[in-house]
C-alpha cells in the first residue's frame, strides 16, 4: 500500500470516529419504550457472546408457566436439632404443582468443633423435600449448588453448638423469576406499579404491599375489595372459584374447590347470631340470612340439618318447623329414618320412634328371641297392629309364631315398700322383683320359682333341703386345712369322702324315695363347684356325679341329666375316659357325650346344667363354656319320669380313701305357669 493509500484510509477512520462520537448515545438517553411490545427486543450476553432475544418469548414463558417457584408454605420451626417444614407446602416445578399433606422434620445435626456449614432444603419434581448439607470449614461457610429442576425452600446456617435461625422462604426462585410488578399506589388510572427495590418478594410482601387488586398471575388473583371491606382469593383469573373473607353484617364467608365448579360451601352469618353452612352453586349465591335456623344445607339433596325450638332435624327433603324424627339403634349403629313414614327390619335389640307412623318388619325368626319398640309418640305398626304413644312393646317369635306384648302402660315401681326395700313390680307378671310387703301372701316370694343355695359354711353333713344317703363310711364333712388351691373368696368346702371300704359312697340328695322335680314347667339351672384331690385310677377307682338323678343308691341312675366323673365306665353308659361326660336318661335309655375336658387333680372347675322350660334341650357348661347339648332322652313330667338333686361320691375298687372338695352348690327353677 503507498503512503498515499494509508494517508486516505485514515481520513476516512477519523470521519467515522468523529460521527461515532457525535451522534452516540447512552442506553438513559434513548427514548423511553412504555409497554412491553411482543416485537420488541432485549440485548443479553450467553457465555460472553451477545445475543438478542426477544420480549414476546419472555412473556409466552411467563404466561406458559415455564419457571420453577414455591406457591405457599407455613412458618418452618426450629427445635433442638429438628427443622420442621409445616403441612401444605406447595411449589411448582416445569408447570406441575406439588405439595406435601404431612409435616416434614430433617435432622440437622451440629457442625463439627470450631467448624460452620450451609445446609439447604429443596423441593423436587418427586413431590418429595430434600436437605442437602454443605461442606464443613473453619472460613466463611459456601451453601451447596442448587440441584437442576429444584425449588429452593429454605438455607439453615449451622455451628457447632446451634441451628442458625431459618429465612424467608423464597416464594419465586432468583434464578428463574421474570418481571414482577404488583400495586403499591394502585389508583384506577395505573392500577399496577413496579417496586424495584424488593429483590425476592413473597407473597406476603405482595399481600402487605397491595390495596385492591393485588396480584393476578394467572395462577392466583387476591383482591383486597375496600369497597366490601372483604380479602377474596380467586384460583383463577377468569373463573369464579374463589374464597372470600368478609366482615360485614349478614356476611358469607365462600369456600372454593380449586380443582372443579359446583362442590363449594357457603358459611352464612345471621342477624340472630346463629350460623348457616349450605351448599354454594356459584360465587355470590346466597340465602336468607335472617333469623337462622342453624342450617346445615347441601342442595343437592343428600341431607339437611336444622336446629330450631331446641330439636335437631334431620331430613333428605325439605325442612319444615314440624317434621318429625325417629332415632332407631339397628345392629348397634344409630340409624337416623330420612321421612316421616318410614321402616325398618327389625333385630334384637331395642327401637324408639317419634312422631309419624313406622311400620316394622320382624325379622329372620330365631326361637325365643325377638325385639323391642318403645314408641314414644306417633304410630308403631308391628305385627300388623298399631301401637301409639308410649307402648313398649316386646315381639319375639315363640318356636312357631311371631307374639307381642304391650308392656308400656303395665309397669309400676314401689319404691317405699313398707320392708324398707325398692322392687319393680308389674301387674302383668313382666317384672317380679316380688316386694315384702305385709299383704303379700308368703307365696308370692315363690310362685314363680324355688331357689336353693349352700355355701357349707356351717355344716356339710346335715344340710336343709338334703338328705344324706350313705354306705359303708362314705360321708361329708366340713373341710377346715389342707384344700386343694384354695382361693380368699372360696368361705365354706364340703369334702366328699369314700371311705376305704370299696363299696362306699355318699351322696347329698333332696329324696330318697319320693322324687318330686319335674322338667317341662319351666327353667332349670344347677351349678356346683368342685375340686378333685387325687385322680381316680384301676387300683383305687371311684365315681362322682352332679346333677338331676333318681337312684336311691350308687347304681346307675334310671332318670337323670348329670355331669360325670367315671374314667372306668362303670355305670350310666360311660366310656372308660378321665373326661367329664354328660348324660341324659328317661327310663334307662340314655344319651351320653365325653365332653372332651379332662379331669385335673388340685383344679377347681364350674359345672353348670341349664334345661329350657319345654326341657325340648340341656345345655352342660364348664367354667362357662357350652361343651355339649343334649335334646334327647329328657325325663320329663309328660312322660311321667320324676328327678331329684344328686351330688356326690363313690367308690367301685380298692381301699384307700378318696376325697373331692365342693365350694358350693344351687339350683334355681323358674315355671312357665306361675303358681
Amino acid at each position: 500500500m503507498t503512503p498515499t493509500q494509508i494517508q486516505t484510509l485514515l481520513a476516512e477512520i477519523n470521519e467515522k470516529l468523529n460521527l461515532i462520537t457525535t451522534n452516540a448515545k447512552t442506553i438513559l438517553q434513548f427514548e423511553e419504550q412504555l409497554e412491553a411490545l411482543g416485537n420488541s427486543f432485549l440485548v443479553v450476553n450467553v457465555d460472553g457472546i451477545t445475543k438478542k432475544i426477544k420480549i414476546q418469548t419472555i412473556l409466552d414463558g411467563i404466561q406458559n408457566y415455564s419457571f420453577n417457584q414455591i406457591l405457599a408454605i407455613g412458618e418452618i420451626t426450629v427445635v433442638d436439632n429438628d427443622v420442621t417444614i409445616p403441612a401444605g407446602c406447595q411449589w411448582q416445578i416445569s408447570a406441575v404443582t406439588y405439595f406435601t399433606a404431612t409435616d416434614t422434620v430433617f435432622d440437622v445435626p451440629f457442625a463439627a468443633s470450631g467448624l460452620t456449614r450451609i445446609d439447604i432444603i429443596v423441593a423436587t419434581a418427586s413431590n418429595t423435600l430434600v436437605k442437602y448439607s454443605g461442606l464443613e470449614t473453619d472460613g466463611i461457610a459456601i451453601r451447596p449448588n442448587i440441584p437442576l429442576n429444584t425449588v429452593l425452600v429454605t438455607q439453615i446456617n449451622v455451628t457447632e453448638a446451634a441451628i442458625g435461625a431459618v429465612p424467608e422462604p423464597t416464594y419465586l426462585s432468583i434464578d428463574e423469576r421474570a418481571a414482577i410488578t404488583y400495586s403499591n399506589a394502585p389508583s384506577e388510572e395505573n392500577p399496577f406499579a413496579t417496586m424495584d427495590d424488593i429483590e425476592t418478594p413473597t407473597l406476603q410482601q405482595v399481600t402487605e404491599a397491595g390495596n385492591e387488586i393485588v396480584s393476578d398471575d394467572g395462577l392466583l388473583k387476591i383482591v383486597l375489595n375496600k369497597a366490601l371491606g372483604r380479602m377474596e382469593i380467586y384460583s383463577r383469573a377468569d373463573v369464579g372459584d374463589a374464597f372470600v373473607l368478609q366482615a360485614t353484617y349478614g356476611s358469607s364467608t365462600i369456600i372454593g374447590n380449586l380443582i372443579a365448579d359446583g362442590y363449594s360451601f357457603k358459611i352464612s352469618d345471621n342477624i340472630d347470631g346463629t350460623y348457616n353452612l349450605e351448599y354454594a352453586p356459584y360465587v355470590g349465591f346466597n340465602i336468607n340470612d335472617g333469623a337462622g335456623n342453624g342450617v346445615v344445607l347441601f342442595q343437592n339433596g343428600d341431607i339437611q340439618i336444622q336446629k330450631g325450638g331446641n330439636t335437631l332435624i334431620i331430613t333428605t327433603d325439605t325442612i319444615t318447623d314440624d317434621r318429625a324424627w325417629y332415632f332407631i339403634d339397628e345392629n348397634g349403629d344409630i340409624v337416623l329414618t330420612t321421612s316421616k313414614t318410614s321402616s325398618f327390619t327389625a333385630v334384637n335389640s331395642a327401637k324408639y320412634t317419634a312422631n309419624g307412623t313406622l311400620t316394622v318388619t320382624d325379622p329372620t325368626p330365631v326361637a325365643n328371641k325377638g325385639y323391642v319398640v318403645h314408641v314414644i309418640g306417633g304410630t308403631a305398626t308391628i305385627g300388623g297392629v298399631d301401637y301409639t304413644s308410649g307402648a313398649l312393646v316386646y315381639r319375639y317369635y315363640n318356636g312357631s309364631v311371631w307374639v307381642s306384648k304391650d308392656y308400656g302402660a303395665s309397669i309400676t315401681i314401689d319404691s317405699n315398700p313398707t320392708d324398707g326395700s325398692a322392687n319393680a313390680v308389674s301387674s302383668n307378671g313382666v317384672f317380679d322383683a316380688l316386694a315384702l310387703k305385709a299383704d303379700n301372701s308368703i307365696i308370692d316370694r315363690f310362685k314363680k320359682g324355688v331357689e336353693f343355695f349352700t355355701d357349707f359354711d356351717n355344716t356339710a353333713s346335715n344340710i336343709t333341703g338334703f338328705v344324706n344317703n350313705t354306705s359303708a363310711g362314705g360321708t361329708a364333712v366340713l373341710a377346715t386345712n389342707a384344700i386343694p388351691n384354695r382361693a380368699i373368696n372360696q368361705n365354706g368346702f364340703a369334702q366328699y369322702q369314700t371311705a376305704t371300704s370299696s363299696t362306699s359312697y355318699f351322696f347329698h340328695q333332696t329324696a330318697l324315695t319320693y322324687f318330686q322335680i319335674a322338667l317341662g314347667g319351666g327353667v332349670w339351672i344347677y351349678e356346683i363347684f368342685l375340686c378333685v384331690e387325687t385322680l381316680s385310677d384301676a387300683t383305687e377307682r371311684f365315681n362322682f356325679r352332679a346333677g338331676f338323678g333318681s337312684s336311691n343308691f350308687s347304681n346307675s341312675e334310671v332318670d337323670a341329666v348329670m355331669f360325670l366323673y367315671d374314667n372306668g365306665g362303670v355305670q350310666n353308659g360311660t366310656s372308660a375316659i378321665g373326661n367329664w361326660q354328660v348324660v341324659t336318661s328317661s327310663n334307662s335309655i340314655r344319651t351320653v357325650s365325653d365332653t372332651g375336658v379332662a379331669i385335673v387333680a388340685g383344679t377347681w372347675v364350674k359345672l353348670r346344667i341349664e334345661i329350657n322350660a319345654a326341657a325340648t334341650s340341656v345345655v352342660f357348661k364348664i367354667d362357662g363354656v357350652s361343651v355339649a347339648t343334649h335334646t334327647t332322652n329328657i325325663p320329663t313330667f309328660s312322660a311321667g319320669r320324676f328327678l331329684n338333686v344328686k351330688q356326690g361320691i363313690a367308690k367301685t375298687a380298692g381301699t384307700t380313701n378318696r376325697n373331692v372338695f365342693c365350694d358350693y352348690i344351687g339350683y334355681q327353677n323358674y315355671l312357665t305357669t306361675p303358681r
